[in-house]
């Protein structure tokens, strides 16, 4: 009879434990959903000229998706917009 109830325990602290990870994700995926909304532009020919360049103030993100099958780079601007290039990565 102990052994059940100390199952049924563990089992509730297993289920809080995952609601607080399935509320932090959540929340993580919200906060990068606002993040990137102005993030609509798309240049797929990766040109950005100096002049741009000038008016960047926090920079570039430059980084890989999932499968490792292409590039992804975020260039943000001060005017509170920012270009979305993909490229396929060559092998």
């Amino acid at each position: 009879m102990f052994l059940k109830k100390e199952l049924l325990q563990n089992h509730k602290m297993e289920i809080k434990v995952m609601k607080k990870q399935l509320l932090i994700i959540g929340i993580t995926l919200i906060l990068l959903t606002v993040g990137f909304s102005g993030c609509t532009e798309n240049n797929s020919n990766n040109n950005i000229t100096s002049k741009t360049n000038e008016k960047k103030i926090i920079g570039q993100w430059t980084g890989t998706s999932l499968d490792s099958t292409q590039t992804i780079t975020f260039n943000f601007y001060a005017n509170e917009s920012c270009i979305l290039t993909v490229n396929e990565k060559s092998e």
